[in-house]
């Protein structure tokens, strides 16, 4: 291996022809410690990484004309130089970083993404206000090792990542929720992914509480916990329509009877009948059977009952509600007695 003087010697010779320089740089096995004695072809040591990376080093020559920007940050987008500025930023209390050479390494897209998360998350001590022009991956690292502060315009440079989106709104759900006005509408994205990754009740149900029938079915969220949510709000938050459609996709039966309950109190004894009436044939033999289940004491009740043999008032809704059961093959048939109707048959609750 050759002496680092005798290397001085040869590179430092202004006659040497530059692709010669490059050469001796990118051959030689030695890496020097400091370019202080360089006097020609700085530069090189960048491309060839034939220098000790350090802070020390990146502050000397980050605005240099001795070397192009392009070949520090090749330099610097390497995983034995990330680690090593990182362990010395880590246990040296003394390093100072230039607000021109830490914004140059923030706004570097060209680093790969895990290694720009890296750097970044060491380099950033308050969170960011703005966000550089970065890859997809970079800004959801950023959002996810929470170094990003929520404001409109960092919303909006997320915007289009709905768990960057879940995670900055659950990072500071007082903010989000004191001027959720000067922020769009979270589409169904969004909040799939906030019932996914929050942990903040206040922005589940800040999310919840706009939701209509038509943007329940596009959530993706499992059944069972997004009702278990959405019932979870304050009554006066939630919304009839919306129990209706949970109800339809919801298959555990404690859950299911709360929903049911919760619809009954939100509706006249009418009012759920028609809903019962009207979603019943997509409602299956035990979802009928629950929300039969939470109806006061009565005749309805005691359809569930097979030692009974309830009879009905003569009404157009009770006789929908018996024409349901028999089209679904829950009852058998049941007859007409002047005004009474009548089931006297064993009921099905069971087989298909």
């Amino acid at each position: 291996m050759e002496s680092e003087e005798a290397i001085l010697t040869i590179i430092n010779n202004n006659r040497l022809d530059d692709k010669l320089r490059s050469a001796v740089v990118h051959k030689q096995e030695h890496v020097f410690h400091s370019l202080n004695h360089v006097a020609y072809g700085a530069d090189l040591f960048f491309k060839h990484r034939k220098v000790k990376p350090s802070w020390e080093l990146l502050e000397d020559f980050h605005q240099s004309e001795r070397v192009d920007v392009d070949d520090l940050l090749y330099f610097v987008n390497d995983s034995n130089v990330i680690e090593t500025l990182v362990t010395e930023y880590k246990i040296s209390t003394d390093i100072k970083i230039s607000i021109s050479l830490e914004s140059m390494l923030l706004n570097a897209n060209e680093f790969t993404d895990e290694l720009y998360i890296t750097l970044a998350s060491c380099l950033i001590i308050e969170k960011l206000t703005s966000l550089p022009e970065l890859s997809d991956a970079k800004l959801a690292g950023l959002v996810k090792n929470c170094k990003v502060a929520l404001n409109e315009q960092t919303f909006e440079k997320v915007s289009h990542l709905p768990l960057s989106v879940a995670t900055l709104l659950d990072s500071d759900t007082g903010e989000y929720i004191a001027n959720k006005e000067r922020y769009p509408k979270l589409n169904n994205e969004d909040i799939s992914a906030i019932i996914e990754v929050a942990k903040s009740t206040q922005l589940i149900e800040s999310a919840l509480v706009d939701l209509t029938k038509n943007d329940i079915t596009e959530i993706d969220a499992e059944p069972q916990r997004l009702s278990k949510l959405y019932l979870s709000l304050p009554d006066e938050k939630q919304d009839a329509e919306v129990l209706s459609h949970l109800i339809q996709l919801c298959l555990n039966p404690d859950t299911l009877r709360e929903l049911f309950t919760k619809q009954l109190e939100k509706s006249s004894k009418e009012r759920y009948l028609e809903m019962l009436v009207l979603e019943g044939e997509s409602l299956s033999k035990s979802q009928i059977n629950i929300g039969l289940s939470v109806l006061p004491d009565g005749p309805l009740r005691h359809l569930l009952d097979n030692s009974k043999r309830p009879s009905f008032t003569n009404t157009s809704q009770n006789k929908q509600i018996l024409d349901l059961l028999v089209r679904r093959k829950i009852l058998v048939d049941y007859s007409i007695d002047k005004n009474k109707l009548r089931v006297r048959k064993h009921r099905n609750w069971t087989s298909a």
